[in-house]
């Protein structure tokens, strides 16, 4: 574990945030051979072989958030959904369901902190922690904050791990849920995400192409002309469905307004009974219960899109 000249562990989070991405290059690689691996898989080799690295020492140095060794872990989620740079962080890692790094890092300083007040009296990481208890220094006063978020006051006894990691989780999803709404392009996303969990389309066996439509479905990052006003600094107002015209292209119009894609649409809606949905709760709808044929009607429209647009130009 490395530490600069101020005792800061910013050093050691930049190596290991490399290393990590050393790792995170191999999985990339296996999983690009292996287009039908599922998430099951993916997560395992993830929690097994990135995951480890940028956890060693955790206990020490993770009471900082560390920007280096999150990134690592969403652009592990970034590669399965199949988005890109734009995507917001937020949301790539709330379909996925993961903890944050430093969650689980808190969830480690507990752990050494049991065992540390299991060891025996005469031991010296014992004795020094007792001291730094005392006189509330040192690596102790990171350690009593996490605590206190467990409400877990009493210092002479060991905590219970279970129950302080769900209460870090509960903190964690939280801190998500307040980081999402901040996003002004996760406006479809709001309304039909609720909590941090694996959606079911991720773990559905779907190909990497028909993922990513509905990940960038979700996100908000289509390259509608809602999203690529944003490039071109277009007002809001301006972004108009260049198929139609007659109004801002944004995913609920797209999918369910559109004149130019109404026999697909009648396709795609004939096996369906939810006419008594709004538009927000049929996306919904169809990206829990169909997603596959939803990323295959999205594929169609905009294949037609392109071919209206570019090929007609």
């Amino acid at each position: 574990v490395y530490f600069d000249e101020f005792l800061t562990f910013k050093t050691n989070a930049k190596f290991l945030s490399a290393a990590a991405n050393r790792a995170l290059g191999s999985v990339i690689a296996k999983y690009k051979m292996n287009k039908h691996m599922s998430f099951n898989t993916y997560q395992k080799l993830i929690d097994n072989c990135v995951m480890p690295i940028v956890d060693y020492g955790s206990h020490i140095f993770g009471y900082h958030e560390w920007t280096e060794i999150e990134r690592v872990q969403i652009k592990a989620a970034r590669v399965y959904l199949g988005v890109h740079k734009f995507a917001a962080t937020s949301a790539v890692i709330g379909d996925v369901g993961w903890v944050s790094s430093y969650t689980r890092h808190k969830v480690n300083h507990l752990r050494y902190f049991n065992k540390l007040m299991s060891m025996p009296s005469n031991r010296i990481p014992k004795k020094i922690l007792l001291e730094q208890i005392s006189n509330n220094e040192g690596w102790m006063v990171v350690c009593r904050q996490i605590l206190t978020q467990c409400e877990h006051e009493d210092l002479t006894k060991p905590c219970s791990i279970d129950r302080c990691s769900v209460l870090l989780k509960s903190i964690d999803e939280k801190l998500w849920k307040d980081e999402v709404l901040s996003k002004p392009k996760l406006r479809l996303y709001v309304q039909i995400k609720k909590r941090k969990c694996t959606e079911n389309y991720v773990t559905m066996n779907l190909t990497p192409s028909e993922r990513s439509f509905i990940a960038q479905l979700r996100f908000g990052i289509l390259p509608l002309a809602i999203e690529t006003g944003r490039f071109s600094r277009t007002p809001v107002a301006n972004r108009i469905c260049p198929l139609c015209s007659s109004c801002t292209e944004d995913e609920v119009h797209f999918l369910f307004l559109c004149p130019m894609f109404a026999s697909l649409r009648e396709c795609f809606f004939k096996n369906f009974h939810c006419a008594h949905l709004n538009y927000v709760e049929m996306l919904d709808f169809f990206c829990t219960d169909s997603p596959r044929k939803l990323a295959k009607f999205v594929s169609k429209c905009f294949e037609l899109r392109k071919n209206v647009i570019y090929v007609t130009n």
